[in-house]
């Protein structure tokens, strides 16, 4: 609660409302009040300038029942930066626990599975304009961001079905989103199989819910893939030829956008935290990496504060809390708990 008030009094100094947004406030505009999911209404053109179906059609909804895009987008993406801290929080939680063997005896009772360090991460992500500025932009960055995050979550603890269900969504609202689920999803099959490549069997998986879950996923993206082939004529956003010509501004602004990033984050500071990884770490690496290399090779984005890093920055703070975890666990066998808990306190303040 104290770090979404931060976040909220943080916000003040950056709320806007980009221009970019109003490209989608029009599509909705016309979707709720003239049933046409089109920019322009005379002459009357089918030509998808979205690249936010989800997003769009949410907005409409507003529009249904009165309430102006303008005013529900920044509500909703200042909602969704809100919840996103605490699904960073949890994931937190859930990445520390992996890889450890499981508590026995009263360590089992009483051991929690959140721990303060788990509020490093989100405690990062509300004082940088990197992951605030999109809390009241009216893109629909902020919401494709908590839907992944809310899948990656699900997936953690099990729920294959809720995670096919968000990461859809995901996909329907940013299909780049798709991108760094895409990447977590590898990762995680390389750890867990490896550390139960002589246990696992494959007739104990869950093959009923891996089968419902990839169902709704194939369904409801091959749906709206349909919906655009039927409704635009074309397989893909009309925008995509954009991004393919992006590749030629890969040396010159793509490497600026990913240098202006790490610059303005201070990242340099949290390299040395790398040397402290476990495995269990790839599944935050790889899906960092895999956005980077996607925001390169289109040549960045003309906004500043990386708003298509915005899955990078938060991934970032996940790898330094994870970092100093780890450094906490190496400080457990060799300090006390006082000077351990002092000098863990003193590093992450620095």
């Amino acid at each position: 609660l104290a770090l979404g008030l931060v976040l909220l009094v943080h916000l003040r100094s950056w709320a806007f409302t980009c221009d970019d947004a109003f490209i989608s406030f029009r599509y909705a505009r016309n979707l709720g009040e003239h049933g046409a999911l089109v920019y322009n209404l005379d002459p009357f053109e089918k030509v998808e300038g979205y690249t936010n179906p989800l997003w769009v059609v949410i907005l409409a909804l507003g529009v249904v029942v009165g309430i102006a895009p303008e005013q529900l987008a920044p509500l909703l993406s200042a909602g969704a930066s809100l919840i996103g801290l605490g699904v960073v929080a949890a994931i937190s939680a859930e990445l520390r626990g992996l890889g450890r063997p499981p508590a026995r005896g009263r360590e089992a009772e009483v051991r929690p599975a959140f721990e303060p360090i788990d509020l490093l991460a989100p405690g990062l992500l509300v004082l940088v304009p990197e992951y605030v500025v999109w809390a009241s932009s009216g893109l629909e960055t902020s919401f494709a961001l908590v839907l992944g995050l809310a899948a990656i979550y699900a997936w953690l603890r099990g729920k294959i079905v809720g995670a096919a269900l968000l990461a859809a969504l995901t996909g329907l609202t940013r299909l780049d989103g798709l991108i760094g689920l895409g990447s977590f999803g590898l990762a995680w099959l390389l750890v867990v199989g490896l550390a139960q490549r002589r246990t696992l069997e494959l007739r104990r998986l869950p093959w009923a819910r891996i089968g419902i879950g990839l169902a709704i996923f194939v369904g409801l993206l091959g749906g709206a893939l349909l919906l655009r082939r039927a409704y635009y004529g074309q397989w893909l956003p009309n925008t995509w030829a954009i991004k393919r010509h992006g590749a030629l501004l890969r040396d010159s602004y793509g490497v600026a956008y990913l240098r202006f990033w790490f610059d303005r984050l201070q990242l340099i500071w949290a390299l040395p935290l790398l040397a402290l990884a476990k495995p269990r770490h790839l599944l935050v690496l790889a899906p960092l990496a895999a956005q980077l290399i996607w925001a390169w090779s289109i040549g960045g984005d003309f906004m500043a504060y990386g708003r298509f890093l915005l899955p990078a920055t938060v991934l970032a703070a996940l790898t330094i809390a994870l970092g100093f975890d780890r450094l906490d666990e190496l400080a457990r066998a060799k300090l006390s708990s006082r000077v351990r808990i002092a000098t863990i306190a003193t590093i992450a303040a620095l």
